[in-house]
């Protein structure tokens, strides 16, 4: 994926021709319209069938619920059913959510999240109430699919909006990701 002559990210996907619910195509587009920077240092996200497992935080589990993970380790995200095709697209942004966390956010951004805005706070969904990095990466999602599903949270609104933004001090520099 290319964002034109200044800055170029690639991620590759892999293994969506297995399944009919989700085009790659659309995945592509779906990963394009998010900010590359987001993007930098992101390997690959591989569709790979698997059990049937559950993902909560958009409601309880059920045999044909999504189910997809984020592997630091490998700066890949594993997607493993589509056949829930709202939950799927929530949780590929979740999972991009964890690498924009872990590996993307600047260092003083992300203390200010974990030390500030998630102790004692109202989180997006249930699944939220896990963790610091959880709470950040439903956020993530639900902003990137429509800044004002955080309405009722306007500080995480407002944090994402600086974290979606651009601006110097959101992200770490260029490259950081792969030092």
């Amino acid at each position: 994926m290319s964002t034109g002559a200044r800055s170029r990210v690639s991620v590759a996907l892999r293994g969506f021709s297995r399944q009919s619910a989700i085009p790659a195509e659309d995945v592509a587009d779906a990963v394009r319209r998010l900010p590359m920077a987001h993007l930098e240092g992101l390997r690959e996200i591989i569709y790979s069938p698997g059990e049937p497992l559950h993902y909560p935080s958009l409601g309880g589990s059920s045999p044909s619920a999504g189910r997809a993970e984020y592997v630091q380790t490998q700066r890949a995200i594993f997607i493993y059913t589509t056949d829930d095709v709202a939950l799927f697209w929530h949780v590929l942004l979740h999972e991009i959510g964890h690498h924009v966390f872990f590996l993307r956010l600047d260092g003083a951004l992300k203390k200010e999240w974990v030390s500030w805005l998630y102790p004692g706070s109202e989180c997006a969904t249930a699944y939220g109430y896990s963790s610091a990095a959880e709470d950040f990466a439903e956020c993530y999602a639900l902003y990137a699919r429509e800044p004002e599903a955080l309405g009722e949270l306007p500080e995480k609104r407002d944090f994402m909006r600086q974290v979606f933004s651009g601006k110097p001090g959101s992200l770490r520099d260029r490259g950081a990701a792969t030092r």
